[in-house]
């Protein structure tokens, strides 16, 4: 199971390597129930998500959840030494549950639910991952203690690195939910619909939504409906019936009680108040009188003798 499921809070890992891949291209593909961490000690490479490539440079790591189809390359001359771990919940190992818990960072982390993220490693996840891989190629009976406690510190190191991380990503993702939005609002939107486009949680979306806008997407969303609303009524003659089509309600009803309500009066009411005189009647033109211009000469007059104008 992946890390973000708990019906199963117990960590397991499943597999592990240290390489230097001097050119390599592993094709697409997704692990069906494990968790992935790849890290950058040195040089540098590639990885190919479903809609996005992501360059991973030396001191940067990836965090990949289960079911999440990517691709890693190392392109000739990169000389990418990687580490990589791979982990499920399962009955035996970490209680990892009992751990986000204890640590706010690593239940931070847990709670946002986010399909994969690339980190810089801004303490000491490098040092973490290498001594659980180097305990783990120590194959020793007696050191399962010793990997579980490695196995914690490197699930800790990964949520610090994350923190400051995903307090910029959140802005980004609401922009992102904000931009979304605003293309689609004829749609019928909800928030999974909403939060799958950005590639997040719903309720870690409802989250920043209501952290960075101070409230609901679903809120957001049909003050923006509204707003648009009150620009087509004071700027066009689209009518009553096709705006609220429009801007994404599913009938007129719904749009008039919904625009009632938040401006104290209806549709017809607000645009007869507010909306432009947008015909233009062609047959009133009248021509305005030539202008008539005065030359510098003619300002100043033909002056006689006494200097008096004549």
């Amino acid at each position: 199971m992946g890390v973000y499921e708990w019906n199963n809070a117990v960590s397991n890992i499943k597999a592990y390597y240290g390489l230097t891949f001097e050119q390599f291209d592993m094709p697409v593909h997704a692990h069906y129930d494990t968790c992935e961490i790849m890290y950058v000690v040195k040089g540098k490479c590639t990885i190919f998500m479903s809609n996005e490539t992501l360059h991973l440079n030396e001191n940067q790591f990836i965090f990949i959840d289960k079911k999440v189809n990517h691709r890693l390359v190392v392109e000739e001359g990169d000389n990418g030494t990687i580490l990589n771990l791979e982990f499920t919940l399962d009955k035996e190992g970490v209680d990892v549950q009992q751990l986000a818990r204890e640590v706010k960072t690593v239940q931070t982390f847990l709670n946002a639910r986010i399909p994969y993220i690339v980190l810089p490693d801004t303490g000491n996840m490098g040092s973490a991952l290498k001594d659980l891989i180097m305990e783990l190629e120590n194959k020793r009976l007696e050191n399962t203690c010793l990997i579980n406690l490695l196995f914690m510190r490197m699930i800790i190191e990964l949520s610090l690195c994350a923190e400051n991380t995903m307090s910029l990503s959140g802005i980004v993702y609401v922009r992102k939910a904000k931009k979304f939005i605003s293309e689609n609002l004829e749609r019928n939107l909800q928030v999974p619909l909403i939060a799958k486009a950005v590639g997040v949680n719903d309720a870690y979306l409802q989250k920043l939504f209501k952290k960075h806008l101070g409230c609901g997407i679903m809120t957001y969303t049909n003050r923006l409906r509204l707003d648009q609303a009150e620009f087509l009524l004071k700027n066009t003659c689209i009518s009553v019936t096709d705006i609220a089509f429009k801007v994404g309600f599913n009938n007129r009803q719904n749009f008039g009680l919904a625009f009632t309500k938040a401006n104290a009066m209806s549709p017809h009411q607000f645009r007869k108040l507010t909306g432009k005189q947008l015909e233009v009647e062609t047959g009133t033109f009248k021509r305005m009188a030539e202008p008539k211009y005065i030359s510098h000469a003619d300002s100043e007059g033909d002056r006689g003798a006494s200097g008096k104008r004549v």
